[in-house]
């Protein structure tokens, strides 16, 4: 009798081990991938911002030289 209780016991304590181990992963899973979402996200808005501003002095530029030029041609 004293057997099974030690066996029972022992298989309880690793099921319970295994469940929180993998528990432990699948949050740090969770986390690590939520982070690099965010990073992406981050990363990405910054790339727009930087391409919507540069297009918009180009534009800018392109704009003040072409209005120079017509007054000029008057």
């Amino acid at each position: 009798m004293d057997d099974q209780v030690v066996i029972i016991v022992v298989v309880v304590v690793v099921v319970v081990v295994v469940v929180v181990v993998v528990v432990v992963v699948v949050v740090v899973v969770v986390v690590v991938v939520v982070v690099v979402v965010v990073v992406v996200v981050v990363v990405v808005t910054v790339i727009i911002v930087v391409v919507v501003v540069v297009v918009l002095a180009v534009f800018e530029e392109f704009a003040k030289k072409s209005r120079g030029n017509i007054s000029s041609r008057r």
